[in-house]
């Protein structure tokens, strides 16, 4: 019953055709619009926030641009955390465009660049990465979950995406933490576990100090990445010494 209860069941079964009824061709059926692409992000009850315009021109650095009467305008899909769950909140940046008197070129507020056109804030993100990390959900689990939870209809390529920007943020994360341990510690423990990922079999390498921990990804057991993580390192190493 579940898998039938949809409002397009006639297009995904097998049905006999109405005597009478008319046809849909391929080329006047609606073309398919993605949905991150068409998405339109609520208005009403959105946090405004002010941005500064572009002051100066980056071909013309002695020149000022100037203000126009069109405004640059962006918004953000964020999620708040609380002591007892979270809410989504949407805040839209709202700037004056500058225009160089010279080239003519109009200009977005840096703050609005500086965005690159994304729609999802880091909270957003570090809750997909939570329930893909920490709780192990696929993809297609997830992007149910937040479209039953908060209504936001996020495909499975987004959600990759989404992933590999938070890994990109974090990568000086990753730097630090392994300075940390390689660095201040006296000893480092380290480990290692098989996973399979897409039918095949990766490892996974911990090194932790009991307070910092850094997981490395490697496609076989050898320990060669180890080895030059470790090359001047001078404290203990406590393995399980396997192979």
């Amino acid at each position: 019953i579940l898998l039938s209860a949809h409002h397009v069941y006639k297009r995904s079964r097998i049905k006999v055709r109405q005597k009478g009824a008319k046809e849909t061709r391929a080329k006047d059926a609606p073309k398919r619009i993605n949905p991150i692409v068409a998405r339109r992000i609520p208005v009403k009850g959105a946090k405004i926030v002010r941005v500064r315009r572009k002051r100066n021109c980056p071909r013309h650095r002695t020149h000022r641009l100037k203000a126009v009467d069109e405004l640059a305008e962006h918004s953000l899909i964020d999620l708040a955390f609380t002591a007892s769950g979270c809410r989504k909140i949407v805040t839209r940046y709202i700037g004056p465009r500058g225009s160089c008197p010279l080239c003519g070129v109009t200009y977005i507020p840096p703050a609005i660049s500086r965005m690159q056109g994304r729609i999802f804030a880091d909270g957003f993100m570090a809750f997909v990465a939570y329930q893909r990390v920490a709780l192990r959900l696929s993809y297609g689990a997830i992007s149910k979950l937040l479209e039953d939870l908060f209504g936001e209809t996020v495909n499975q390529s987004t959600l990759v995406l989404l992933l590999d920007r938070m890994a990109d943020q974090y990568a000086d994360t990753e730097r630090l933490l392994t300075e940390e341990i390689l660095r201040n510690s006296p000893f480092v423990h380290v480990d290692e576990t098989s996973m399979g990922i897409r039918a095949t079999t990766q490892y996974i390498w911990v090194l932790t100090d009991g307070k910092h921990v850094v997981f490395r990804l490697t496609p076989t057991r050898e320990a060669t990445m180890i080895k030059e993580m470790l090359a001047d390192y001078s404290g203990v190493l406590i393995t399980d010494f396997y192979g």
